[in-house]
């Protein structure tokens, strides 16, 4: 039997966390079916440009953990290609500029990557620009003014399985496959969710590293019943996460007794 492909993976994932959520009641019943198989003419792709963004941002897009983290996120494929091409460089053998190549099963999964990317570049800016002001002008340090800006519109949920043997795998436990997990509370509320913290493989765009933070949902967004619903989604995914280390500790008892 042929073995399925992450996006395949991506798309039933989150169909099935959609069914176990209505089941308790946390949610409405699921509106993602489920697909035995992805065609391949059904793969949607995109290129994102990267050759001309500020090197700050394009370095931190090249890394390969970044795009590992935004195809988690989305449930995409991304692959770097193309070569940088300085300014009046011409170009060899009709090579491409830098650019990312961006393949999923839908058009939404590739509009959350692109949106994810978009968020990156755009989260780079507003820290140089900031960096800029506060050395030019009296101000607070930057890590007040960083902090207050960070704690509007965003709540963390802490997923709290530090106990969680190596066999359980948190952080994929969290993500799903393909990120399905928090691509699905994303669609459901229109916030951003990401996972973060230690151990994550989210790279901060200010430190070029990850979060000192324990391991922890991110959301994102202005609107505070928005927040709310998204948060209320992360709760009852860590809810499942924690049943089920728990009923794999207790099985792992009875076999041992």
């Amino acid at each position: 039997m042929q073995n399925k492909s992450s996006l395949e993976c991506a798309v039933e994932a989150a169909a099935r966390l959609d069914q176990v959520l209505a089941r308790q009641g946390k949610i409405r019943a699921p509106s993602l079916p489920l697909h035995n198989t992805i065609k391949p003419w059904e793969i949607f792709s995109s290129e994102f440009k990267i050759n001309d963004l500020p090197s700050n941002a394009r370095d931190v897009l090249t890394k390969g953990i970044t795009r590992e983290e935004i195809s988690s996120f989305s449930g995409t494929k991304i692959t770097l290609k193309g070569q940088l091409l300085t300014p009046g460089q011409p170009k060899a053998n009709n090579q491409k500029p830098l650019y990312l190549f961006i393949q999923g099963p839908n058009k939404q999964s590739i509009d959350l990557a692109i949106e994810r990317i978009n968020n990156l570049v755009q989260e780079i800016s507003q820290r140089a620009n900031n960096s800029l002001m506060t050395a030019n002008m009296s101000q607070p340090p930057p890590q007040y003014i960083n902090l207050v800006q960070n704690m509007q519109g965003i709540e963390k949920v802490l997923v709290g399985l530090d106990h969680a043997p190596p066999s359980f795998d948190v952080r994929n436990k969290v993500l799903g496959p393909g990120g399905a997990n928090l691509a699905y509370i994303m669609q459901e509320t229109g916030a951003g969710v990401t996972l973060r913290g230690k151990g994550s493989g989210f790279i901060e765009a200010h430190s070029g590293q990850e979060s000192l933070e324990p391991l922890h949902i991110c959301v994102e967004h202005q609107k505070p019943e928005v927040l709310q619903n998204a948060r209320q989604l992360a709760f009852s995914l860590m809810e499942t996460l924690q049943r089920e280390l728990q009923n794999q500790q207790q099985q792992l008892q009875q076999q041992q007794q």
